[in-house]
């Protein structure tokens, strides 16, 4: 939930700052339509980053009920009871896994087969 606050924040920021540049290079630089260039530029940059600051809202806006959701779910799992013994361990519980055929022919054909 932190993180996503915080790209809510830095995009509101963000949008700001493009906001801000408005105008600014008006000293620097005399042609007219240039500055509108970057006028118009900017504005568009500071709208790009409230659309997508409400897209993200939007999209989020259910993720704290799910979240709660979750905790819900897992607070409904009752706990083990501890008997203070050794878990039972199934005699398989440490062999290794078995590896997979290396027939190389038995791999090509289920390729063939698969591209057929």
């Amino acid at each position: 939930m932190e993180e996503m606050r915080r790209v809510l924040q830095f995009l509101e920021w963000k949008a700001g700052w493009w906001t801000g540049l408005v105008g600014q290079r008006e000293a620097v630089v005399s042609d007219a339509v240039l500055n509108e260039g970057f006028t118009a530029y900017a504005r568009r940059q500071s709208r790009t980053q409230l659309d997508l600051r409400a897209r993200f809202q939007a999209n989020w806006r259910d993720v704290p009920a799910y979240i709660q959701m979750g905790r819900d779910s897992v607070s409904a799992i009752p706990e083990e009871e501890e008997d203070g013994g050794e878990d039972e361990e199934d005699e398989n519980d440490d062999a290794p896994v078995p590896e997979a055929p290396r027939d190389d022919y038995l791999g090509a054909s289920l390729v063939d087969e698969s591209l057929a």
